[in-house]
C-alpha cells in the first residue's frame, strides 16, 4: 500500500494557500474526507493520493513512495495511437492514415455541430433561466433567459464567468454558496422558493440545483434552473388575503369560471355556516350545489347556473345592459335538510386574471319570515277590526315572552279585566285562573304539539269563577290565541 506523509501534504498546501475546500474540490473528494486524511484518521488510496498531487500541482513524490506514471502506448486513445503511427509511417503510408484522419475529423465535427444544435435549441426553448458550472463554479453555459435577466446581449459568451461577474456581490455570495452546497455534498436542490437572482427581489421562483456526474461517477459540475412562479405566488397572496378579509363575514363569495368550461375558484369558508357542509364538496364539483343544494322548485328560475353556455351569455348580458349587480333570490337545502332563503347579489369580475362571475349570498331566512308574518299579522288585525267589547270573543297575539302584540274582543266582558290594564300587566290574568287549573294553564306553552285547546276557570268580578275555552297556536315567532265562553 502507498505510503502518505499527511504532514507534508499539509504543510505544502498552505505554503500554496489552497485551503482545504478547495483542495477537496479539485481532488473531487469531499472536505470531510480530506480532513480526515490531514489527521491520519484514514488513509488514501493511491488513486486518491495522485488526485491530491495533481490539485496542489507537486509531484506526487513529495509526499509519497509513489512515483509520476510514464504514459504507455496502452492508455493512448486509438486517435493518438493513429497519430503516432502516422509520425512514424513512410510516404504512402501517411496518404492513407491522411485520409483516416480527414474522414475522422469530419465525422466527429459534423457530430458535435448537431449535438450543439440541439443543445442549443433545448437553451433557446427553455423559459426557465438555466445555466451550468464545472467543479470550480466557473460558467460554462447559460440558456437566453439567464442573458435576458441581466440585460446581456444574446451572443454573450459566459464560459470562464462567476457569479461575481453578473450578481450583485449579495446575490452572488448566495448562489455561490448553494452551488457550492451541491458540488461538495453531491445532493441536489429541488424547488427552492426564494427570489430569483439578478431580478432585485421583484420575481420570486422555484429553484432547482442538480450535481452532474462523470463517467466514473465523481462530480463534473452542476447544472441550475429558476422557474419563474411570480404570478403563481402572487395569485397564492391575493387568495390568502381574500380568505383573511372574509373569515369574519357570514356573506358566503363564489367565483365561478364560466369559459372554457365551469369550474368553483374560490368559495369563502362561510359557505359550510350557510350550507352544513365543508366548501371541499363544492370545490371537488362543481354540480354539487346544484344537484344536493338547490331547492327543486326553484330551479328552473336558477336554469343559468347550470349550463356554461347560459352561463356565459348570462355574464354577457349583464355586462352588455349597463347593470353592476343582478339580485336574486332562491331556496336551499342544507345539510340538516332545513330551508333556508338566500339572497344573492352577482357580477362579472376578473380573479387572478381569469374572468368569472362573483355571487355574494347572505342568508335572509329569517328576515324573510319576519316578512311573511309582518303580513299575515297585518292581514289578521285588518280581518280582526271589527272586533269590540261586545264580541262573543277574544283574539290575541303574544311573543314568547308572553307579552301581548295585539288583544281585541271581549277581553273585559269575558275575562273581567280592563283590555287595557292587561296590555300592561300580563301575568295579570294568571291571578285570577282557578288554582286547581292553573299548572295546566301554564304548560299549555311548553307543550310541543300545536293547536291546543284547554279549558280552564277565571274568577270574575263577584268572585265568581266561569268557565272558558282557549286555543293557542304557535309559529316560529309567536303565539296566536283565541278566548271563547265556554257555553
Amino acid at each position: 500500500m502507498a505510503t502518505f506523509d499527511r504532514e507534508k501534504f499539509r504543510q505544502l498546501r498552505r505554503q500554496r494557500k489552497i485551503t482545504i475546500d478547495d483542495a477537496a474540490l479539485k481532488a473531487e473528494v469531499h472536505r470531510v474526507t480530506l480532513s480526515c486524511w490531514e489527521r491520519g484518521v484514514r488513509v488514501p488510496s493511491g488513486k486518491n493520493i495522485r488526485a491530491l498531487a495533481h490539485a496542489l500541482g507537486v509531484s506526487v513524490s513529495n509526499f509519497s513512495d509513489l512515483q509520476e506514471e510514464e504514459v504507455s502506448d496502452a492508455n493512448l486513445s486509438d486517435l493518438v495511437k493513429s497519430w503516432l503511427a502516422f509520425a512514424d509511417a513512410n510516404d504512402s503510408k501517411r496518404d492513407e492514415q491522411q485520409n483516416y484522419f480527414i474522414n475522422y475529423i469530419k465525422k466527429q465535427y459534423t457530430e458535435f455541430k448537431q449535438a450543439s444544435l440541439v443543445i442549443k435549441a433545448i437553451l433557446s426553448a427553455m423559459q426557465s433561466v438555466f445555466y451550468v458550472k464545472d467543479t470550480e463554479l466557473k460558467y460554462i453555459t447559460a440558456n437566453d433567459a439567464f442573458r435576458k435577466i441581466f440585460a446581456l446581449n444574446p451572443g454573450y459568451i459566459v464560459l470562464g464567468k462567476i457569479d461575481e461577474d453578473f450578481f450583485t456581490p449579495k446575490e452572488a455570495k448566495e448562489n455561490t454558496e448553494l452551488d457550492r452546497k451541491v458540488i461538495y455534498s453531491g445532493e441536489p436542490i429541488v424547488k427552492l422558493q426564494g427570489y430569483m437572482p439578478g431580478t432585485r427581489k421583484k420575481k420570486m421562483g422555484m429553484i432547482s440545483k442538480l450535481p452532474i456526474f462523470d463517467a466514473d461517477g465523481k462530480i463534473a459540475g452542476l447544472v441550475s434552473f429558476v422557474v419563474d412562479m411570480t404570478n403563481e405566488f402572487r395569485n397564492e397572496e391575493d387568495r390568502k388575503l381574500l380568505e383573511a378579509t372574509l373569515a369574519g363575514s357570514s356573506d358566503v363569495v363564489w367565483l365561478v369560471s364560466f369559459s372554457p368550461k365551469k369550474k368553483i375558484i374560490f368559495v369563502s369558508d362561510s359557505v359550510e355556516k350557510v350550507y352544513g357542509y365543508p366548501k371541499e364538496k363544492f370545490e371537488q364539483d362543481y354540480d354539487f350545489w346544484w344537484n344536493s343544494c338547490v331547492y327543486q322548485d326553484d330551479k328552473e328560475s336558477l336554469i343559468d347556473y347550470k349550463y356554461p353556455n347560459d352561463m356565459k351569455s348570462w355574464a354577457t348580458r349583464l355586462s352588455e345592459s349597463g347593470v353592476s349587480s343582478e339580485l336574486t333570490r332562491y331556496r336551499i337545502i342544507d345539510s340538516s335538510g332545513n330551508v333556508k332563503w338566500i339572497e344573492e347579489s352577482m357580477f362579472i369580475k376578473k380573479y387572478l386574471d381569469i374572468d368569472c362571475m362573483c355571487f355574494i349570498e347572505r342568508d335572509i331566512t329569517e328576515r324573510y319570515q319576519t316578512g311573511i308574518m309582518h303580513k299575515q299579522m297585518t292581514e289578521l288585525v285588518d280581518m280582526l277590526k271589527g272586533l269590540t267589547a261586545e264580541s262573543s270573543e277574544i283574539i290575541w297575539i303574544k311573543t314568547f315572552n308572553q307579552g301581548y302584540l295585539f288583544l281585541e274582543g271581549a277581553v273585559e266582558k269575558i275575562l273581567s279585566v280592563p283590555k287595557k290594564k292587561l296590555l300592561n300587566t300580563p301575568d295579570l290574568l294568571m291571578k285570577r285562573i282557578h288554582p286547581d287549573d292553573l299548572e295546566n294553564v301554564k304548560n299549555i306553552y311548553s307543550n310541543n304539539t300545536f293547536p291546543i285547546t284547554l279549558e280552564y276557570r277565571v274568577k270574575n268580578n263577584t268572585s265568581v269563577y266561569t268557565s272558558i275555552s282557549e286555543t293557542v297556536f304557535k309559529n316560529d315567532k309567536y303565539y296566536f290565541g283565541i278566548i271563547k265562553n265556554d257555553k
